[in-house]
């Protein structure tokens, strides 16, 4: 499955479950508008899954202080 499919269904999960449960009373607005950053990590090690968290953090952090200041 490529990576844009799997993408693809974590997204309809969302939806379906967070958002149609009402499981996150935050999570449809920032779905809609497109906020929700969805990656596909390609790590098969703890060293691997713990990089990819790492960096994701780190975008996180930049982007919060880009619209901060």
């Amino acid at each position: 499955m490529s990576n844009d499919k799997f993408i693809a269904h974590t997204r309809a999960w969302v939806d379906r479950a967070v958002i149609g449960l009402n499981l996150c009373p935050f999570a449809k607005a920032v779905q809609v508008k497109g906020q929700v950053r969805y990656i596909v990590c390609e790590a098969t090690d703890t060293a691997g899954l713990l990089a990819a968290l790492c960096d994701e953090l780190d975008y996180l952090a930049k982007e919060t202080l880009k619209k901060t200041f």
